[in-house]
């Protein structure tokens, strides 16, 4: 049952959503309404909601207040804000407050529908990954590693109640009593697109055993997943001539390697020593502020801590006009130099606050594609895009990656706009990648962006002027030809026809053959064999 809130000072606004949107043909079961933050709060505390669709200026308390709220107390709530402002401030503050989408005034209906339905499905996601979570949580609830798990976890918190601990796992907490100290490590890590939820479990399942068995180590440790891609390890010095903390680094290095292979990247952070277990914590925020070292250092994947030197990145306005103007002016290998330098200016600094500098060349990004709609090489970039660029920046890991990434648009976009041979080849490119993966049932325009080395945004919006269609209508109909030649062959039943051309529900297989041809699968294989 998924509830959501309507907040907005204007009584029409609210009227008119509650009352001409078809919440329940969307998935919503309840929907409730607040003329502001404050109302829509107490709301809240009643009936927690899954969606908030809310506007960004009201009386009292206004949206972005609201959803710093809701974000404290209901974490997996989705916040869409509603705007008649076109205000980059208000972006930003919806993109570090993870906003789902960011909807202009005025409203339009179909639109308010499709983000709905979208914020619905990952709603509907989530919940069934929480479920797969459960599911694995109960499998091995007497299991060691994740007995282990469940004692790091609370180690990291504040204040853990180790007296509870201590009556819980009398037989492991004896093990951390008797250690002289404790080497913390933090381990970030980074999933292959490749990697199903299946291959995912899996891993996990095989890095706690190993973390915790004295045939893999020589050493004790404690290990869980403070996240689906973080991992606290812990491990035990119980004399003098226990190994030190990179020696221990190499150690959990060599078993990641060897699980790791075509699943997931990582880095590797190394806390502080803990010379008690009230200090553990401590040491784990000083591993995780050793890992995000890995943003400046590309080829490394052991940090050690170091104290933060206190430099800060910080950038003139001005540089953005300049790079617009080196953009417009086709003064590209200036514009590439701008980036270069704030790059190397980046890399000097290593502020702490990776988030601003990722800001830094989300902001150059947006220019770019900018440029490049006044010259009409694209289509406007709305603001529901504008989150898929953050997206993609904020899952770039490294400095050097990020600053390729935005060079790469210089070159994609704004060079080889005008030249038909480039065009060409790249959508050649493009059509050969879902040719050759229309089978595969993961298939996505994720995967093809990172194969052709593009963003999902502007891959969109290249195949879409370059071809008149969507990249999403053009793998349906390769995968629809390709079972019009499956449905050739009698012997071939229908729901493998289906699984061949990477469905996995061969009722929806049907219903989208009939859409594009006319008639059903079924209907088909008779015209062939009358």
């Amino acid at each position: 049952m998924l509830n959501l809130i309507i907040v907005d000072d204007e009584k029409t606004t609210r009227d008119s959503l509650e009352t001409y949107i078809p919440w329940k043909e969307l998935g919503i079961d309840s929907v409730t309404t607040a003329k502001n933050g404050l109302v829509a709060l107490e709301l809240a505390e009643k009936c927690p909601p899954d969606i908030i669709l809310s506007d960004v200026r009201m009386p009292k308390m206004d949206g972005i207040e609201l959803a710093i709220n809701i974000r404290s107390r209901y974490p997996q709530c989705k916040i869409i804000f509603l705007s008649g402002y076109s205000d980059k401030e208000y972006l930003k503050s919806a993109i570090n407050l993870k906003a789902v989408s960011y909807i202009e005034k005025p409203i339009q209906i179909d639109e308010i529908k499709t983000v709905i339905s979208e914020t619905v499905a990952l709603c509907l996601d989530e919940e069934q990954q929480r479920l797969q979570t459960d599911k694995l949580n109960n499998i091995i609830n007497e299991n060691v590693p994740l007995i282990r798990q469940e004692i790091s976890l609370e180690l990291i918190k504040d204040n853990p109640d180790l007296t509870h601990l201590s009556a819980k796992y009398e037989d492991v907490f004896n093990e951390l009593t008797g250690a002289q100290s404790f080497a913390v490590f933090a381990i970030d890590i980074y999933w292959f697109q490749s990697a199903d939820n299946n291959a995912k479990l899996d891993c996990k399942r095989q890095l706690l055993k190993a973390f915790c068995s004295n045939s893999e180590l020589s050493f004790k440790t404690l290990s869980g997943f403070t996240e689906d891609n973080f991992m606290v390890v812990i491990a035990l010095n119980e004399k003098e001539s226990s190994p030190l903390s990179i020696e221990i680094a190499y150690k959990l290095q060599n078993i990641l390697n060897y699980i790791s292979s075509g699943i997931f990247s990582y880095s590797i952070g190394i806390g502080t020593s803990a010379a008690a277990l009230p200090l553990i914590q401590d040491s784990f925020y000083s591993a995780c502020s050793a890992v995000q070292n890995q943003f400046y250092h590309a080829s490394e994947s052991i940090f050690e801590y170091s104290e933060w030197s206190g430099s800060y990145f910080e950038v003139d306005k001005s540089i953005y006009s300049d790079f617009k103007n080196c953009l417009k002016k086709q003064e590209l290998a200036e514009a590439v130099n701008i980036i270069t330098l704030l790059t190397e200016t980046a890399a000097s600094k290593a502020d702490n606050d990776i988030n601003s500098v990722k800001n830094v060349f989300f902001n150059l990004l947006l220019i770019i594609f900018e440029v490049a709609r006044e010259n009409h090489y694209i289509n406007k970039t709305h603001d529901s895009e504008k989150k898929y660029i953050w997206q993609e920046i904020d899952a770039t890991r490294t400095l050097y990656g990020l600053s390729k990434y935005v060079i790469s648009h210089i070159e994609t976009i704004l060079v080889q706009a005008n030249d038909k041979d480039s065009i060409n080849r790249k959508l050649h490119g493009i059509m050969k990648y879902v040719h050759e993966h229309y089978a595969e049932n993961s298939l996505t325009i994720q995967g093809i962006a990172q194969n052709v080395f593009l963003s999902q945004t502007y891959l969109c919006a290249f195949f879409k002027k370059s071809t008149g269609k969507t990249l999403n209508e053009f793998i349906t109909e390769v995968r629809i030809e390709k079972s019009k030649e499956l449905l050739k062959d009698s012997n071939i039943k229908l729901y493998e026809v289906a699984t061949s051309i990477g469905f996995t529900d061969a009722n929806y297989f049907s219903t989208l053959f009939k859409k594009y041809t006319g008639c059903t699968p079924s209907e088909f294989r008779e015209r062939v064999y009358p």
